[in-house]
């Protein structure tokens, strides 16, 4: 499983699902700070928060197309350039509608992860292997999620919500 480079195709995976969700927890875990900084109210931070959604949604398709067209390297390499920007890009909102299109746009950039990882998975490992290298690679997602509280939060409180969001990028 660990041969012929296959080692650092999955720390890449497991780091890069790690990433994708230390982003996308990051608006939960600074959201009292940007509700408060930009006047928002909690119907509004709700729509901010689905809007990720819907980026997502449309991209978890069109970047498994994109893995088979382009492959699954070029096309992760795009997404997280994609999704890294738009993360940062948060920094520059300075209301609610522009928090939903740089959401959206967050939420296309991070679409493609699920597809891309599989696809990278079935191309470089057995069939034999896959099932366990996909689950070892996806559990990067839940431990970003884990640790976004404390680095979102330590950041945002000592230094403002704005920084975090830069740091993370």
């Amino acid at each position: 499983m660990f041969s012929n480079g296959r080692g650092m195709v999955i720390v890449f995976l497991f780091l890069a699902g790690v990433i994708n969700y230390l982003d996308r927890s990051a608006l939960s875990i600074a959201a009292p700070f940007i509700q408060d900084d930009l006047s928002l109210t909690a119907t509004q931070m709700g729509i901010i928060f689905s809007s990720f959604s819907v980026g997502y949604a449309v991209f978890n398709f069109l970047g498994g197309m994109a893995s088979d067209k382009w492959g699954a390297k070029l096309t992760l390499f795009v997404a997280m350039i994609v999704w890294s920007l738009f993360s940062g890009a948060l920094v520059l909102a300075v209301g609610f509608a522009s928090m939903i299109v740089i959401r959206i746009l967050f939420g296309m950039g991070e679409g493609p992860l699920s597809a891309t990882i599989n696809k990278m998975v079935n191309n470089w490992f057995p069939s034999n292997q896959r099932a366990s290298v996909v689950g070892l690679t996806n559990s990067g997602t839940p431990l970003g999620g884990a640790i976004a509280g404390p680095i979102v939060g330590f950041i945002a409180i000592s230094y403002g919500w704005r920084v975090s969001f830069i740091a993370i990028m």
